[in-house]
């Protein structure tokens, strides 16, 4: 069995004599490792509901991918987007304004503007 297998497999827990018994877990362990091996790669362990890995694994499956890669790039991908609109941007009143006056503007007509509005849209060709 690979690493990946043996580290995406679901957690087994072992029972001890005269210990509480303990109920099998309800989600399984999986864990996330970069596909790029290296002194900074770092192991991820996350808990899911049964449900969530089969649908997880499906949709690895459907983009021919593993489960590690699917979520590590879904995460990113998710983690990027949220980056992104937390970003504020801060300006003085002056450059604000010059800012705004720049977005507000029409784009001055130019030869490949022409041609984009004039043209055919890609998938229409």
């Amino acid at each position: 069995m690979s690493a990946i297998a043996e580290l995406e497999r679901p957690a087994t827990r072992k029972r001890v004599r005269g210990a509480a018994q303990q109920t099998p877990p309800s989600a399984a362990d999986l864990t996330v490792i970069p596909a790029a091996r290296g002194r900074h790669a770092v192991i991820i362990n996350l808990r899911a509901p049964i449900q969530a890995r089969e649908l997880i694994d499906s949709a690895a499956a459907a983009e021919g991918k593993t489960r590690t890669e699917f979520m590590l790039d879904s995460a990113c991908r998710r983690a990027q987007e949220v980056l992104l609109e937390k970003r504020v941007f801060l300006l003085a009143p002056d450059k604000y304004n010059d800012l705004m006056r720049l977005l507000e503007a029409p784009p001055r007509p130019s030869g490949a503007l022409k041609r984009l509005l004039l043209g055919k849209a890609p998938w229409e060709k």
